[in-house]
């Protein structure tokens, strides 16, 4: 499985140094985290390279408390099981269990395409966008006090 992880435990633990929140503000984290999975999710499969669009399909976002199945299709019309072979206890993780993804990913593919980064990209150019979701969470929480 190639992937990021959206390490929720990390974010709680920096956010905790500065605030202490309730269960109504680790909801609307929450959701920052899952929104951010899914503009990831986005971003990646716009990025990927196609040939066959089974790596486009594959791409997949989990939260916790999700099914980690799901079923995608090709552009061929075969249809597969996806499965990221993880449990996300907090977070989220956005990923592929395409057997070569990880070689488009980070290494060249061959000498005509050459490498192509496509969860990379997308997980750096959302971060900042999750970050401001989550101050905004702890601004809102410092208006209503």
């Amino acid at each position: 499985m190639i992937g990021y992880k959206i390490d929720q435990h990390e974010l709680n633990t920096i956010m905790k140094r500065f605030r202490k929140y309730n269960k109504k503000q680790q909801e609307a984290i929450d959701n920052e985290i899952k929104k951010s999975a899914v503009r990831i999710t986005t971003k990646a499969k716009r990025y990927s390279p196609v040939r066959t669009g089974r790596l486009r399909a594959s791409l997949h976002w989990l939260i916790k408390g999700k099914n980690t199945n799901y079923r995608y299709r090709d552009n061929e019309g075969n249809t597969f099981t996806g499965e990221l072979g993880v449990q996300v206890k907090e977070g989220a993780i956005v990923g592929t269990n395409v057997h070569y993804a990880e070689r488009v990913e980070t290494r060249e593919v061959n000498t005509e395409t050459g490498r192509q980064p496509f969860l990379q990209p997308a997980y750096l150019e959302d971060i900042p966008k999750l970050l401001r979701g989550i101050k905004k969470v702890f601004k809102d929480a410092g208006s209503k006090q």
